[in-house]
């Protein structure tokens, strides 16, 4: 897919690259494909509204808060390898009943807890990609390293494979920080574990 071959060059704190996705990800499926919404949405449960998202003109302001805490964050907000639209369709009672419960509380805490529980479930199924993540995290020590020198310790020659099997799955889930995230491209951009 389109939308995830664009994943090492997107920067998540960046409005312009979400929106970009966005226009990819949902192109003939809505009107207002990489824009921010101009209508009301909310969730339902059979005829029950659980859960209304704020008005849409509060939007573009939530998502620059959103934006902002990404850029200050240590954690990495991109799951890409996780299926999530298949999670939620596999826990749709318990994410509505999260959902609910956040919208009564007007606290996002329960849904945010809800999510991560099945996020960590799924990562800690010990797929290939956890596998390959464990060796790169086991050669890595505690510098910064180029691609290249990651390669040499996993004895590795194709820089495709690794980015996609090692380096692209332990940047999504925030073991590992570039030390240049302005230039994620860059030839001379350094990686080191998260410590």
């Amino acid at each position: 897919m389109v939308a995830y071959d664009g994943l090492d060059t997107w920067r998540p704190d960046a409005e312009k690259d979400l929106l970009a996705a966005h226009r990819l990800l949902m192109a003939e499926l809505i009107d207002e494909c990489g824009a921010y919404r101009s209508g009301g949405v909310g969730v339902m449960a059979g005829a029950e509204v659980i859960h209304m998202a704020p008005p849409a003109k509060r939007v573009p302001e939530l998502m620059r808060d959103l934006f902002q805490w990404v850029k200050d964050s240590d954690q990495h907000p991109l799951f890409a390898d996780i299926p999530v639209e298949s999670l939620i369709y596999k826990y749709q009672s318990e994410y509505y009943q999260a959902l609910q419960d956040a919208t009564e509380q007007s606290d996002s805490a329960c849904f945010i807890e809800f999510m991560l529980t099945v996020i960590l479930d799924v990562v800690g199924k010990g797929s290939q990609v956890s596998d390959q993540v464990e060796k790169l995290l086991a050669v890595m020590g505690d510098g910064w390293l180029s691609t290249q020198e990651m390669m040499a310790r996993l004895g590795l020659s194709h820089k495709a494979t690794f980015r996609k099997n090692y380096l692209r799955p332990v940047l999504q889930v925030g073991l590992v920080v570039m030390q240049d995230p302005d230039s994620p491209r860059s030839p001379k951009q350094k990686y080191r574990k998260v410590v």
